[in-house]
């Protein structure tokens, strides 16, 4: 019987580490080498993609997967802890991924350790298709795809008051209080109009005034039906 992994770092992956993410992941297989490349541009995780070769492989055997891990930077590594990020994306593919009907890659492996909020989660790769951009912009017809995916989502979880019994799920009865303040964002939109306020147009600075010192009213919860929501759905996490 193959081991289960460990959470462990992209330098501190081997073959046989890998041979028992498949196996996790239902996939009987073992892997002889590979070549790690970062993939991506995550702000607060670091992807790798990781390109196999095998000793022993049938069908079923990727040719390659693509694992998510902590920031190696300490600032960005902190955010992702204080936003409760690694901890939120584990605990979706464990527990929610499987009925929240939106499309997924295939998980094969993924854990998280609560105390120190190390991380990983290995995943199909989904090459060809790449990320969005968010400064390009999307097409009509991409626009249509992420509206549909965005509905399912919604819908499959549509007023199932069982999320409140997850203290993960922001919003929730269970969670705590949120990080994020409308001091927070008041701060966060003041440095970035310092840092980026030649390239921005007057219209876009308006807007930016306008809603950080009313983000808590956009935070409530208001009465109705409730859902799951991903909130952080843009083009470059997609």
């Amino acid at each position: 019987m193959s081991r289960r992994p460990d959470i462990r770092g992209p330098g501190e992956i081997d073959a046989a580490w890998l041979s028992a993410v498949l196996a996790a992941g239902g996939v009987d297989a073992s892997v002889r080498s590979f070549e790690a490349r970062p993939v991506g541009t995550g702000q607060i995780g670091d992807s790798v993609r990781f390109r196999l070769t095998y000793d022993r492989g049938g069908g079923d055997a990727p040719a390659a997967l693509v694992g998510k891990f902590p920031a190696a930077g300490a600032e960005s590594r902190a955010t992702g802890i204080m936003l409760g990020n690694y901890l939120r994306e584990v605990r979706f593919y464990q527990q929610l991924a499987p009925t929240a009907l939106v499309q997924t890659p295939r998980c094969y492996f993924t854990d998280v350790d609560e105390t120190t909020s190390d991380f990983v989660l290995m995943m199909e790769d989904l090459a060809p298709a790449v990320q969005g951009d968010q400064l390009a912009g999307v097409s009509l017809e991409q626009a249509r795809l992420v509206v549909e995916q965005a509905a399912r989502l919604h819908a499959s979880h549509w007023g199932d008051d069982g999320l409140d019994e997850l203290p993960w799920v922001s919003g929730s009865k269970a969670a705590p209080a949120s990080a994020v303040s409308e001091e927070m964002v008041a701060a966060l939109w003041a440095g970035f109009k310092m840092r980026y306020g030649a390239r921005l147009q007057p219209q876009w600075t308006e807007v930016g005034d306008w809603l950080a010192p009313r983000f808590g009213e956009f935070a409530r919860t208001e009465e109705g039906p409730r859902c799951l929501t991903h909130n952080d759905f843009r083009p470059d996490n997609m």
